[in-house]
């Protein structure tokens, strides 16, 4: 017989064969979770809103209009070189990005 996993299967597939409760494995992912959002939090103060910091100040940018701009750049600049890349060497690579920034 083929076995079936409902619900989270990789979580099945330890339990059945660790012998773990899934109830408490299911737990252990919050506090990773929550330090990888402290970790990017906190990369992101010392990074890159300071790097927005110098750029607005060389180029005049009111602080709004370069955080509006900069961090949307920031965010989306993948993006915007999958799309450049695939303009000039064509794949299905542009049309993932898409999707993907979507999601």
């Amino acid at each position: 017989p083929v076995p079936t996993f409902t619900g989270l299967a990789p979580l099945n597939l330890v339990a059945d064969h660790a012998k773990i409760d899934i109830y408490w494995l299911r737990w252990l992912w919050w506090p990773v979770i929550m330090y990888l959002f402290w970790a990017m939090a906190h990369v992101c103060d010392m990074y890159f809103v300071r790097s927005i910091d110098v750029i607005s100040e060389r180029f005049s940018i009111p602080d709004d209009v370069a955080g509006a701009t900069l961090m949307a750049l920031g965010c989306n600049g993948p993006e915007l070189a999958l799309n450049v890349i695939a303009i000039f060497k064509p794949s299905h690579i542009g049309v993932g990005a898409v999707i993907g920034g979507e999601v």
